[in-house]
């Protein structure tokens, strides 16, 4: 189930978007938010097919000022469903580490 968060980490806001399939949602979702809670932090959940009409795209495209390269964190993918927890667990913790330092 997709959904969308506001999280106050400390003196940091953090927005989490897990919606991140259709590039038009997606934008609509971000602008929203953004303006409504003004956050530290965005974490977007997209394929990173970079094509036309990919939310990928969009976000390079759209939000190119916000976005900071090394902060572009991407997750082996799998099919096997032991392996999907361990993947999403890893990224978890890399975003939690870059947003609390």
């Amino acid at each position: 189930m997709d959904f969308q968060s506001v999280i106050d980490l400390g003196k940091k806001r953090v927005v989490i978007i897990s919606e991140g399939d259709d590039d038009d949602r997606l934008f609509e979702l971000m602008q929203d938010l953004i303006d409504d809670y003004r956050p530290d932090f965005v974490v977007v959940c997209a394929r990173a097919y970079d094509r036309v009409g990919s939310s990928y795209r969009m976000l390079t495209e759209r939000f190119a000022n916000l976005i900071i390269p090394e902060n572009e964190i991407r997750i082996e993918y799998s099919e096997d469903p032991a392996k999907m927890g361990e993947v999403k667990q890893k990224a978890v913790e890399t975003i939690v580490s870059r947003i609390i330092k």
